[in-house]
């Protein structure tokens, strides 16, 4: 289904205090690293991209409040660069989904559900929003460079480092790890979908 001006003003709100909380999930992430640079470093990469790498301008939260204000020029934004307008409990919600699995995850857990079990739906998720907001004219470079990142650099890294574990047991706490994410995710899209057409 195709937003309204008025509900991509709204996702775009609600996804911009979404995208805040990402650096505590990958801070998570690597908490439940094994003690080997070769497991957490690809996690502090992606944490670096977050904060783009020391470019001004790049920044993630910088780049994606260019494309807030491009969708709603006038946008209020709080000392911390948030959209003033709070968030919906189910942008909370879904963070202490997340937080509260990692806090018992093996490291097998939590990167097959930082890896697996988020690249399944993300990708195809910014995909498909990049796709519907293209004719509308706004800044994109946020969901551009998430798109080139996330798919070629950073679930890959952790794809390969799963790709080693072959017994059953390494197998089975990585799907767990995954199939949770993907639960947790469902739950935050209908949630989301039900915002912004039944709300």
């Amino acid at each position: 289904r195709k937003l309204t001006d008025e509900q991509i003003a709204k996702f775009s709100i609600q996804y911009g205090h979404h995208r805040c909380y990402f650096h505590q999930l990958l801070g998570a992430t690597i908490a439940c690293a094994p003690p080997c640079d070769k497991w957490w470093a690809p996690i502090v990469e992606n944490l670096y991209d977050e904060c783009g790498r020391g470019v001004a301008g790049m920044g993630h939260g910088e780049l994606y409040n260019t494309y807030l204000k491009s969708v709603i020029p006038d946008v209020e934004l709080t000392a911390f660069g948030t959209p003033a307008i709070p968030a919906e409990d189910f942008i909370f919600e879904y963070n202490r989904l997340a937080l509260d699995f990692y806090k018992n995850a093996t490291y097998l857990e939590a990167f097959g559900y930082m890896g697996p079990g988020n690249e399944l739906l993300t990708i195809p998720m910014y995909k498909s929003i990049l796709i519907g907001l293209e004719e509308r004219g706004y800044d994109l470079n946020f969901w551009k460079i998430h798109i080139e990142e996330v798919e070629e650099e950073h679930y890959g890294s952790i794809r390969n480092l799963l790709s080693s574990y072959e017994d059953e047991e390494s197998l089975k706490q990585i799907e767990n790890g995954a199939k949770t994410s993907i639960e947790h995710m469902k739950w935050f899209y209908n949630e989301f979908y039900d915002y912004l057409f039944l709300k």
